[in-house]
């Protein structure tokens, strides 16, 4: 059974807000519509921006498409280094930098790895600031690396 239903809504939001009565999520910056444009957390607004279709790969894995833009959550530059942001960047089969593998992380929550590194979508820092940077981070086990998706 899928984590996730597939071609539905989202909310991705961190745990760390949670744990810290903010109701914060991951969205396109500036709900710009450029490719390469970032994500960042921002206090939930319910904008375009912030809702993530989940499009089911098979095997746990899904593809995130901010519903504002049509464009696909992706490692920049399809880059394999610790700290590279995360963008949105126009769809690509089988581009494993838009590939997110879903792994459990306790309860209601679920670490994402981006297939082509191997490391974890971070919230820059643990910050709780609206406009902090997303990127990918070796496992720290840190609640801002854990996400819930809130169907919206």
């Amino acid at each position: 059974m899928p984590i996730l239903e597939n071609n539905k809504l989202y909310a991705i939001r961190p745990r760390h807000a949670n744990e810290n009565n903010r109701n914060s999520v991951l969205a396109v910056r500036n709900a710009s519509l450029d490719r390469n444009q970032d994500l960042c957390l921002y206090r939930w607004t319910g904008g375009d921006e912030q809702r993530w279709y989940a499009i089911d790969k098979g095997n746990e894995t899904y593809k995130f498409i901010a519903k504002h833009s049509g464009q696909c959550m992706e490692v920049y530059t399809r880059n394999n280094d610790t700290g590279a942001i995360i963008v949105q960047y126009p769809e690509q089969d089988n581009d494993t930098a838009q590939l997110m593998k879903l792994e459990p992380a306790g309860g209601i929550y679920y670490y994402i790895r981006p297939q082509n590194s191997r490391l974890y979508v971070s919230v820059k820092d643990q910050s709780l600031d609206d406009g902090a940077a997303v990127n990918q981070w070796s496992l720290t086990s840190v609640t801002n690396q854990v996400f819930e998706f809130v169907k919206v």
